[in-house]
């Protein structure tokens, strides 16, 4: 593999060469600060990430305009608990809460509100090209599921630890534990002297960050009825065949990575702590995009980096920069960029354009807020 490396302080400044945007995002926490130390804290282990439950935070859903460089419109249309995941198509919005989702439609005053024993930490929601099914990754159980729209039925689920990737590892103690759902095979590895944790019901008894396996914290359609999911913990990209349900991997060597995808016949992927956008073209060239010599960090996270996840947008690519917190929306071809600052407080999870026809719907968003529902 071909590694080409382009350092984005070498990219223009152009906010001139940027079209309006408008954004949905999602902000899981209105306390970045206390994510920030938590995370720091966690640097002190072998495996990064929350060891007990901790108590969810208040998030909410956020509209942006962004023109000329800057935030000519910014509005918090409604907070809700640890908003994460959220996609807008063809007059459909939906956005994930915690162990919830919920479906805006045009002709409904209010949302369905989808729950499932199963959902747990639900990071990412991506429709299909029509809208008749709704991808979501499980994060807190490792697990990406399919639900068929408007009936929002189960129709496929893809369990990491069904694959073998199913070894956690206690980060207080480093002593390593398989997970499993299935009581007859707890029973097993249990009389052969294994350590199991049974997990039952996730939304009763969650399995903390550190806990996981595999930590799938993205899931996307690919080509042909397959899927993309990005894990956090083994540092890769998989790409799973719905069939048979069999995988490949895409991308690995990473370092705690989300947002694997398409982009432009490609395959992207946001390297988190490496501070690297990555493009893997199908010529077994990868494009790197490095923000490690950007400037605007705090002093205490000097020596980190933390992109969140990234897009691509019109004719380029957005990343959610954490730690620098704000969007860096840059276009490779020309070699162009342009950084917007959010507000430090905000801890971005996702994000989405707002197709243009899309007023009344996000009237009804506002609206359903700022009635009965506040979280």
């Amino acid at each position: 593999m071909q590694e080409i490396t382009h350092d984005l302080r070498e990219f223009a400044v152009q906010p001139e060469a940027f079209d309006r945007f408008e954004l949905l995002l999602t902000v899981k926490s209105f306390d970045l600060q206390a994510i920030r130390r938590r995370y720091l804290a966690s640097r002190k282990r072998s495996r990064s990430g929350s060891v007990e439950r901790r108590e969810p935070s208040m998030g909410g859903v956020i509209y942006l305009v962004i023109e000329d460089g800057a935030i000519q419109h910014q509005e918090i249309l409604g907070r809700i608990v640890e908003a994460r995941g959220i996609d807008f198509r063809r007059n459909r919005l939906a956005f994930s809460s915690e162990n919830s989702i919920f479906i805006f439609e045009p002709e409904s005053r209010t949302p369905s509100i989808v729950e499932h024993t199963w959902f747990s930490y639900i990071h990412t929601v991506r429709w299909n090209q029509d809208n008749s099914r709704l991808l979501l990754a499980s994060s807190g159980v490792d697990t990406i599921m399919q639900l068929e729209t408007p009936s929002v039925n189960l129709s496929w689920e893809w369990l990491a630890w069904d694959h073998g990737m199913n070894t956690g590892e206690n980060p207080k103690t480093g002593e390593k534990h398989i997970l499993t759902r299935s009581e007859e095979q707890a029973r097993v590895l249990a009389n052969q002297g294994q350590n199991v944790v049974l997990v039952e019901n996730p939304n009763e008894n969650p399995l903390p960050t550190a806990m996981r396996a595999a930590f799938i914290n993205s899931a996307e359609y690919d080509e042909n009825g397959q899927v993309i999911a990005t894990l956090f913990h083994t540092g890769e990209i998989l790409r799973v065949d719905k069939e048979s349900n069999e995988y490949s991997q895409l991308i690995t060597g990473l370092s705690k990575p989300h947002g694997g995808m398409r982009y432009q016949h490609n395959y992207m992927v946001t390297d988190t702590a490496g501070g690297r956008v990555i493009v893997q073209h199908a010529t077994d060239i990868q494009q790197i995009y490095d923000f490690r010599n950007l400037p605007g960090k705090p002093e205490e996270i000097a020596d980190l980096e933390w992109l969140q996840t990234s897009h691509h947008i019109q004719e380029g690519i957005v990343t959610i920069d954490s730690n620098r917190t704000g969007l860096m929306f840059f276009r490779p071809q020309e070699r162009v960029r342009m950084f917007v600052p959010l507000n430090p407080d905000w801890a971005i999870q996702d994000l989405v354009p707002v197709p243009n026809d899309e007023t009344d719907l996000m009237h009804q968003v506002k609206q359903w807020f700022s009635g009965s529902h506040q979280g």
